[in-house]
């Protein structure tokens, strides 16, 4: 199973890519063995996806609201698996909770810089902002809780 989403978003096909954030938003929030081995490739397509302003549907769309929904529910796992390492499917490399924990801050703080200066009424855009912001004060919540905290990091979000 792990190899078949893997390959839907590694396949580059945007409909499929669309489609698995869209249906699998909870994946890491609901803790399913071997979901660890996913990070690497769903923070490539979140932030791939949140990249992209432009929507045929509007200004935002289902997956970018998808895509905070996965930033927020990754948000927890650095603190709690922080002695792991999570191999990269198809390479030899691993990835480490502080390397996923620096993604998952440079991808919400490119979200909030690209969306933060709408002004527009849409619902769908109010949501996510919401949804960024809320993840933003996680984020800073985090740092500051903990006795090495990272004060570079909060100074310069």
């Amino acid at each position: 199973m792990i190899r078949i989403v893997t390959s839907a978003l590694d396949s580059g096909v945007i409909d499929t890519v669309k489609v698995v954030l869209q249906n699998a938003k909870r994946i890491f929030a609901l803790d399913y063995r071997g979901t660890l081995v996913l990070i690497p490739a769903f923070l490539t397509r979140v932030n791939d996806v949140l990249r992209t302003v432009e929507d045929k549907g509007g200004f935002l769309s289902k997956t970018k609201s998808a895509c905070m929904t996965i930033l927020g529910s990754l948000l927890c796992l650095p603190d709690r698996y922080d002695k792991y390492d999570i191999p990269i499917l198809g390479k030899k490399e691993k990835m480490t909770m502080e390397a996923v924990k620096q993604q998952i801050y440079d991808t919400l703080l490119m979200a909030l810089t690209l969306y933060s200066g709408g002004t527009s009424d849409d619902n769908a855009y109010l949501k996510f902002i919401c949804k960024a912001v809320c993840c933003a004060t996680v984020v800073v919540y985090q740092e500051s809780a903990r006795p090495t905290c990272n004060s570079g990091l909060i100074k310069a979000r």
